[in-house]
């Protein structure tokens, strides 16, 4: 990333740790292409509708088309979004960003299962991680660390380094209105409806139907209809979860189930390129039929038939990478919200995937925090902010940066000290001091260390220090508090 600002630099020292069960409006950024009339009418429309703080929409310009190069992407759109994090002390308070239709969809690259291509959104989930660590690799997908086999677990940062990432698209600006609207009112009740793909061929069921059986043993105890055999379902009503392989099981013809969806519903197909455009096919387009490259189910379809939620693919992600019903179906019906559930499902990021829908539907939820909820590790997040400025200071070295690190030294410091981790504190105290020796914050901190030490002399020394410096610091008045004890 370029160099960052002096505003930036300040800013960031203050990053604000924030721990949830769950996720609330004011953990969502919403982003907006200043360049696309609808993007800017959905991102208006979102942010009324569920109360987004003012200062969490961000305004990006860049040509309104699907595919953009990876340069394009950096400087147009990931750039600007970690601006705008910055300047508003944003990173860890954040955990969901929301793009809109008019922002690219995908990233050109090369193909294969170690290619660069990539949807715009899978790119994004990592930008947390990479204004903490810098830039990662390329090529292929990247593990997800929420992906989550097992008993599902709410998303916090404490525990996570990534954005979740959610779209609001479809063909047309009713729909996407549809897609909001449909998000604020879910329903609670409804059916799960799984259909297999068949016949089963010579070589055995494909891993996505063993998927699709596990799904409905962990939804069991709920209405769900599972279809084995080569019949397709069609019609269902009240649908609320939906899985199949669309146009990869070759009995399926039609553009969608023809289902009436409840309000909340998600879903999801195991087809290679069915995000690859949100930009609508002809009337009398067939799926088998070539558009936008291919002849496979577009879940733009599912959209307009009434879906709330669903994931898609922009290139092809491979088997291995794509959703696992069995896991945010059930995650979804125990009142998980729609982006953790679809997130714990995707194996990796920086990938295909594509999650349309308001990240904060949970028909079933919200969670209860848990008794045994752990408080918020203060630490950890300064400690993620300080190794952040380092990396910071090693790209772009200048006294700003180097302020800005100080302040993050001194930061941990404190917090070594309420912790009565002393002698942590004070080397922090003292690498606070030599990364800025005349910062009144560090010759502060470096005093309270030693007098909390009972080092009486050391601490009169830091205290005198900060005074010589800069006597209408606004530590001034505690260090001469000090010294008069």
């Amino acid at each position: 990333m370029k160099s960052l600002t002096l505003s930036l630099i300040l800013t960031a020292i203050l990053l604000a740790p924030v721990a949830a069960w769950g996720l609330t409006p004011d953990q969502v950024l919403v982003v907006a292409n200043e360049l696309s009339p609808i993007s800017k009418q959905v991102a208006d429309y979102y942010q009324r509708a569920r109360r987004i703080p003012a200062n969490h929409l961000v305004r990006i310009r860049t040509e309104p088309i699907e595919e953009i190069d990876r340069e394009t992407f950096r400087r147009e759109v990931a750039q600007p979004i970690a601006d705008h994090l910055l300047r508003y002390r944003l990173p860890d308070q954040v955990l969901v960003i929301v793009l809109t239709k008019g922002v690219p969809l995908k990233v050109r690259g090369t193909g294969s299962v170690t290619g660069t291509q990539a949807s715009v959104d899978s790119e994004l989930t990592l930008l947390y991680r990479e204004l903490v660590q810098g830039l990662g690799p390329l090529e292929g997908a990247i593990r997800n660390p929420y992906f989550t086999p097992g008993a599902p677990v709410p998303f916090t940062r404490a525990d996570h380094d990534i954005y979740l990432v959610t779209r609001l698209d479809g063909y047309t600006w009713e729909d996407i209105r549809g897609l909001i609207d449909r998000a604020t009112t879910p329903a609670r009740h409804g059916r799960f409806v799984l259909d297999q793909k068949a016949p089963i061929p010579a070589g055995g069921a494909p891993p996505g139907d063993g998927w699709l059986r596990e799904s409905a043993r962990r939804l069991k105890d709920f209405e769900v209809v599972l279809e084995q055999s080569s019949r397709v379902v069609t019609g269902e009503t009240d649908v609320m979860g939906y899985a199949s392989w669309g146009s990869n099981d070759p009995a399926i013809t039609t553009r969608a189930p023809g289902f009436r969806w409840l309000p909340g519903a998600i879903a999801s197909w195991f087809v290679s390129t069915s995000a690859r455009t949100f930009t609508a096919p002809p009337a009398g387009w067939t799926i088998g039929s070539g558009y936008a490259g291919s002849g496979q189910s577009l879940i733009g379809d599912l959209i307009a038939e009434g879906v709330t939620g669903v994931v898609g693919y922009v290139y092809e992600p491979y088997l291995e990478f794509t959703a696992r019903p069995q896991i945010f179906l059930p995650a979804y019906r125990a009142g998980f919200t729609l982006a953790e559930s679809f997130y714990m499902s995707l194996p990796g990021l920086s990938w295909q995937a594509v999650v349309i829908g308001d990240p904060l539907v949970a028909p079933f939820g919200p969670l209860a925090t848990p008794a045994s909820a752990p408080p918020p590790d203060g630490l950890l997040f300064l400690q993620r902010r300080a190794v952040f400025l380092q990396n910071l200071v090693a790209r772009a070295p200048s006294p700003e940066t180097h302020r800005a690190l100080a302040l993050a030294y001194a930061d941990q410091a404190g917090e070594m000290r309420r912790l009565r981790r002393l002698d942590e504190a004070l080397a922090l105290a003292r690498r606070a001091v030599e990364t800025k020796s005349d910062e009144p914050a560090a010759l502060y901190i470096l005093g309270v260390v030693h007098a909390t030490r009972h080092e009486t002399d050391q601490a009169a020394e830091a205290f005198r220090a900060l005074l010589s410096h800069d006597p209408k610091s606004p530590y001034a008045r505690e260090a001469e508090r000090w010294l008069r004890r």
